[in-house]
Parts: structure tokens; sequence; C-alpha cells
């Protein structure tokens, strides 16, 4: 049977829980500190050995409570429901506040020209959200969206607990025009109900059309004379982007019996100046490259010496549009 001592000690503690639990000063009635004054002693500390004390009490008691007696009614009133609950009650610590989530946006496809960019929001934080509306600003560098697809827009992310995430994407204009690369930049607006984390990203788009080359230039150079040369002009309509590469392939060709580059005798070389040649170097169907940035290259032809035993004259194309006359250097 519980003993006056175990039910007053059981008693003072859950008085002690319940002045804890609503705020107040849980002090000793009229006890001020003599450190601090207006200030009441705080029994956080002698609260758990309180309550130690009390069960230890209570389970050393060796038979059941008499309900019956003054102690016991007050016990099946109310005392037995709260003694129950004392584990839960002995943490008192207010739940963390759910922080805001912060919005990340990343590139889910660079797409090429004629197909859509995606992009994906992601929310994050502590403690769960409901649907966000995030607005979000769409830019672009190069003609590739169209103007209903600029600007501001607003994307809803899902409700979410700790992370949750939406795709949206942005369409791009497909055509038949060479032009430099592009991009599309999908920046985080602030807004209400988030923070912005790492909220700008950048698709590139590829352009798919073909580069327009032409070739100009030409015209006669002496069999054998290295003081004579011709120029082929080589150039695009635009400049290499960085990054960007645009391989030209040259074909050589005669109808006249001339020795070309490539062969055993070769009447002239060439150089290439604003590009480099990649494959064949040495051939008639060498590959050009253009250096980043420039629009035009030059291939130079030049006579080799030592003249060709064939008296005609010869004549040289390249790609079928130059033209190049070996001409007969005999006296």
């Amino acid at each position: 049977m519980i003993g006056a001592d175990s039910f007053r000690g059981l008693r003072r503690a859950l008085a002690l829980i319940k002045i804890q639990a609503s705020g107040r000063d849980a002090g000793t009635p009229g006890r001020r500190d003599a450190g601090t004054p207006g200030r009441r002693d705080a029994p956080p500390a002698r609260l758990p050995v309180m309550i130690g004390s009390a069960w230890r009490r209570l389970l050393r008691s060796s038979s059941p409570p008499d309900t019956s007696a003054p102690a016991g009614r007050g016990l099946r009133r109310g005392l037995l429901p709260a003694l129950l609950c004392l584990p839960l009650l002995t943490v008192f610590a207010a739940p963390a506040a759910a922080q805001t989530p912060a919005i990340t946006v990343n590139v889910a496809i660079a797409p090429t020209e004629g197909d859509a960019a995606e992009f994906t929001l992601y929310a994050a934080g502590s403690g769960s959200w409901s649907a966000l509306t995030v607005t979000v600003n769409v830019a672009q560098t190069g003609n590739y969206v169209a103007a209903n697809h600029l600007g501001d827009r607003q994307v809803t992310i899902p409700a979410g607990q700790s992370f949750a995430s939406t795709t949206f994407s942005v369409p791009t204009i497909g055509d038949v025009t060479d032009e430099a690369e592009g991009s599309i930049t999908v920046t985080v607006q602030s807004g209400t109900g988030y923070t912005v984390n790492g909220g700008t990203a950048t698709a590139i788009v590829a352009d798919d059309d073909p580069v327009a080359v032409s070739l100009t230039g030409g015209g006669r150079i002496r069999d054998g004379n290295t003081g004579d040369s011709v120029n082929i002009e080589i150039t695009t309509p635009r400049d290499v982007d960085s990054g960007e590469t645009i391989d030209v392939p040259l074909v050589m060709a005669t109808t006249t019996g001339a020795q070309l580059p490539g062969s055993s005798s070769p009447h002239f070389s060439y150089a290439v100046t604003g590009g480099t040649v990649v494959n064949h170097p040495g051939t008639a169907t060498p590959v050009l490259r253009f250096d980043s940035g420039n629009r035009r290259m030059t291939l130079t032809l030049t006579p080799t010496a030592g003249e060709d035993s064939n008296s005609n004259d010869e004549t040289i194309t390249v790609r079928g549009t130059c033209r190049i006359e070996v001409l007969r250097n005999s006296g």
C-alpha cells in the first residue's frame, strides 16, 4: 500500500510538473534567490530527483493502493493516470520550428535547337510544407526561344516533407539557318514561403544546321617558280565561337595531269593561315579547321622547285570552285 510519504512525494512532483508545463516559476512560494533580487528558485534540477524518489516509493509498496482511503481516492480520481504519463511529461522542450524551404534550380536537359530545355526546381528544409508557388525568370542568348516563353513565370513545387521537386520545360525553335550556340538561363526570384539557394542555371542550346562556307580566289602560277603563290580564301558568315569546331574538307583535282600534293613529285605545296590542317596533311584532300574567333582561313599554294617535263599548261581546281592555272615556265 502507498504510504503517506510516497503519496506526498508524488503530489509534490506532479505539482512541479504542472507549474513548469504552464511556464510559471516553480520556486518555493515566498522564497527568493539571494543572488538575484526578485527571482524565485528554479527547481528543474530537483524535479527528476523528486519524480525518481516518488516512483521508487511506489515500486517498494508491497500491496495495491487502497482506493477507499482518502489518499487512495485521490489516486483513483487523477493521480494514477498522471503517474502513467510521467515519462511523457519529463521532457518540456518545445518542438523545433519548421525551416522555410530553400529553392535550388538545376539543368535537367540541355537541348539541340527544336527540342525543349528542361530545368528542375528542388525544395529542401526541415519539417513539411504545402505546395509552393515559385517565380522564375527565363532569359536567353541567341534567338532560340520565342518571346512568349521568356520573362517571369510561376512554377508549382508539390507539398513535401524535407524534400520535394518538380521539372518544367522551355521550348526552343528549330530552323535551317546556321548560327552560333545559344543559352537559356533560369533564375529563381524571391517569393513568399521559401528562400533562394543556388538560384541560377544555364542550359546550352546547340545549333544543328550546317555551316555555309564559301571559297574565293585562284589565279596563275608559273611551274617551278617558288616566288609565285596563289591564295584561296575560305570564309564563314560568322565568327567561330569559343569551343565550337568547324571543319572544312577540301578536294584538289586536275584534268590535265598536274602532280598534286601527296604524289611522288607534286608541282606545288600549300600552307594555311587562320586555321589548322587536322586531317590528311600534305595530300590533295586535306581537312581544315577554323581557329576559334575566326571566320576566314587562307590556303596559299606555292610551286615547288623544278620544272615539269610536260610542256602543256595545267589546271587545278579546289572543290570545283577555285581554279588555279599552272603555266609552263620555259623560255
